[in-house]
């Protein structure tokens, strides 16, 4: 939202979901926004178990290629 890229009319957090009513504005792909918003939350989801519920990250364990975990 701060850089104008999406405009968000309403959400809903569940305790495994989200559901998000959004409006990709003109010159940006939903696909880029999509990718963005996704590696977004999992960083910022990763780095609060890290600090507060460690063992609970260890069930997102996912030992990729390109990463040790898998939030979505």
């Amino acid at each position: 939202m701060k850089n104008k890229r999406i405009k968000v009319f309403a959400f809903a957090i569940m305790n495994n979901h989200i559901h998000l009513i959004w409006q990709v504005q003109a010159g940006h792909e939903v696909a880029d926004v999509q990718k963005d918003f996704l590696k977004y939350t999992g960083q910022k989801i990763k780095f609060f178990l890290q600090d507060r519920h460690p063992t609970l990250l260890k069930e997102l364990e996912a030992n990729l290629s390109d990463r040790k975990h898998q939030v979505w």
